[in-house]
Order: C-alpha cells, then structure tokens, then sequence
C-alpha cells in the first residue's frame, strides 16, 4: 500500500530561510559600491559577516534537519510497512478460515468433515448413507492417529514422535479427496444424484485403500514397540511407512 509523507512546515521554512539570507546576501555584494560610498566599508563588513554566519548556520541546520526528517521517514516507512504486513497476514488468516477447502496450504480435517456432514440437510440428503460412509472414515482416521500418539506417549517412543506426521499427511489425503466430492456436490444439479453418489463412492473407495494401510502401520509400530530391547528389525515398519507415503505421492501425482 503507497504511503503520502506528510510535509512539516520545517521542510519549507528551512531552505527558505536560506534562500532569502542568501539573495539577501548576493545583493548586498551587488550594492557594495553604494553601501560603502553611503555607510562605510565597516558597516559593510559587519552586515556581511552577519547574512553569511546566518546563510552558514541555516544551511548547516537545514543539512542537520533533512539527515534527521529523512532517518524519521524511513523509520516510518518501516513502521507502516510491517502495520501493513500484518494486517495483510491478518486478512489472509481470516480468508483461509473461511475458505475451509482451500487448496493452499493444509486442511482442517474436522472443518472439511463438518461440511460433509452438512450436505445430509440440504438437496443430497436421499444420499445420507454414502455421505456418512465418507465421514466415518474421516472418524476412522482420528482413531488412528489417537491411538498411534497414545501408543507412543505410553511406551516413551519419543524418537518416533515423528511417525505422527506421516498419518497427518494421509489425513490430508483423504481430506482432498473428500474435498473433490464436496466441490462436485456444490455445483452438481439436482438432478444428478447418481452422478454425486458416484463420486461418494470413488471417495469411499480411495480412502478405504489407504485406511487399511494405515492399520497395518499403526499394528506394525505396536509390534515394533512390543520388541524394544530385544534385536529388533525395523525393516517391516519401514515398508508399511513407504507404502503409505508413496500411495499419497502417486495420487496426488
């Protein structure tokens, strides 16, 4: 956002107080003939000194003045820059909290659900069951990230705190998906109901493939964690955890 800088009467009084000693002066030198003849070269002398103290002292106090108004203009600058920072970060946060699909950045897997589960009022609600099968999933997937962190928490697995991350990714994961059935439904007619129940299953079906994965992640670390403190192979885990992460890259590819 442009920035007008307010003018200060110093910004004007200042030089041109200058300027006037200055012409004051010049004129006097262009009179010296006149001045001497009529007041003497000592009065001459006296008044210049004095109109060139004062052209000197304005002039150092302009110079002092314009280093100072330029510092306090760019301070300034500064200020409303960051003001306006922030009340760009601040309109930002608010569109991104009501812009609940947005495609930057991450979803708010409870928001996206909570959408879902809206759709059973309106125009799709003879589509109850396949919209809810879609939102038990999302619940299904809660469970599973509360069970992988109070598993953790209970066996101390700090180090593996970590793990909790590759289920947030496969929740966003499902919440696009989720999210290309909910955008579908908002511009589908009414009566296109096998076309939206068709895209509720394609969601269902999607997700259920990665559910199941994500299962058999969540026992593979039970059963890695039940092997602590014996010669544990960490290679099973590691194939239950690549599965996961390259699922989501080829689909999201």
């Amino acid at each position: 956002m442009q920035r007008r800088i307010k003018v200060k009467a110093f910004d004007i009084i200042l030089p041109l107080a200058v300027l006037v000693l200055g012409g004051i002066l010049l004129g006097w030198f262009l009179n010296y003939d006149e001045i001497v003849m009529y007041d003497g070269i000592r009065h001459f002398r006296l008044v210049r000194n004095l109109l060139c103290g004062g052209c000197i002292a304005g002039l150092g106090a302009t110079v002092v003045y314009y280093i100072a108004r330029i510092a306090g203009i760019k301070r300034e600058l500064e200020r409303q820059a960051l003001v306006d920072h922030e009340m760009e970060a601040a309109q930002y946060s608010a569109r991104r909290q009501r812009a609940k699909l947005s495609v930057d950045g991450q979803m708010d897997a409870t928001a996206v659900r909570a959408l879902l589960e809206d759709q059973t009022k309106g125009k799709w609600s003879s589509l109850f069951e396949n919209i809810y099968g879609c939102v038990e999933q999302m619940e299904q997937m809660d469970s599973y990230q509360a069970r992988l962190d109070k598993l953790l928490d209970d066996n101390g697995a700090e180090a593996l705190k970590d793990t909790g991350e590759i289920l947030d990714q496969v929740e966003q994961y499902l919440c696009r998906n989720v999210r290309s059935a909910l955008n579908f439904m908002a511009v589908a007619d009414d009566d296109a109901t096998d076309k939206v129940k068709e895209k509720l299953d394609s969601c269902k079906e999607e997700n259920k493939k990665l559910l199941e994965q994500t299962r058999d992640f969540v026992y593979a670390m039970a059963e890695f964690l039940n092997k602590q403190g014996e010669q544990t192979d960490t290679r099973l885990l590691e194939s239950y955890r690549t599965t996961l992460l390259s699922t989501i890259k080829e689909d999201i590819l």
